[in-house]
């Protein structure tokens, strides 16, 4: 008998799968205790120790009690303090943002491809007149031209994820459709790629100027400020 369950996304396990796994999962437990018996022909047997990892679930409690008849516990617990736990500890210091957007009237995977091929336009558009970009970023800490070509080079390869083979397939037409909504020299899309995996699949436009240095071996070397 296995000592200890390994579940890994758990919060997959929902809706009508949960239902269906539930079913095994408690039969399984049973039969775990039913194996051994004591002098009184009761039950004795010790389940399998179980270990579930998920990082967007709600109610875990709920899920457990549902899937394995059992109570959970979770780790890391939470904080003593608002915002703050054993991994994480909230500072005023931005590392990253994130922006959100809602489409209205639109699919959501036909937004993101539009997203992204503004995205590609932009970055064009600045690599192209660095000295006007400048000027309108006004940034601290990036002052010269190639600095700013440098960052701009981290933004050529964008990645975006979709949890259907379809909407692989809308945001391609999408990104395809944008470099005939925009002149070459401002949307200068070449090649499209995508990752597959169980269950998720990426999706990963590059502009030509990138899809040419990489063929060349030098896709670490951003383009010379001109």
């Amino acid at each position: 008998m296995p000592a200890l369950q390994v579940q890994d996304e758990m919060h997959l396990l929902q809706e009508e799968l949960g239902a269906f796994d539930a079913h095994y999962e408690t039969l399984y437990e049973h039969l775990q205790r039913a194996v051994l018996k004591d002098k009184d022909d009761q039950p004795i047997g010790k389940p399998t120790k179980l270990l579930a990892a998920t990082a967007t679930i709600e109610r875990y409690e709920e899920q457990v009690r549902n899937l394995y008849a059992r109570r959970a516990k979770v780790f890391p617990a939470p904080g003593w303090t608002l915002e703050r736990s054993f991994y994480t500890t909230l500072s005023e210091d931005a590392s990253r943002l994130f922006v959100g957007a809602l489409p209205m009237l639109r699919d959501a995977a036909e937004f993101g491809g539009r997203v992204q091929a503004l995205l590609h336009a932009e970055v064009e558009r600045m690599q192209d007149n660095l000295a006007a970009a400048l000027e309108t970023l006004e940034l601290e800490t990036i002052t010269t031209e190639p600095e700013l070509l440098n960052e701009l080079f981290l933004y050529e390869l964008s990645l975006g994820y979709v949890n259907r083979s379809r909407d692989g397939d809308v945001i391609q037409t999408e990104l395809k459709d944008a470099r005939k909504s925009f002149p070459k020299q401002v949307l200068d899309l070449d090649e499209f790629a995508r990752l597959s995996g169980r269950g998720s699949r990426s999706f990963e436009p590059a502009s030509a100027r990138s899809a040419s240095r990489a063929r060349a071996g030098t896709c670490n070397t951003p383009r010379k400020a001109t």
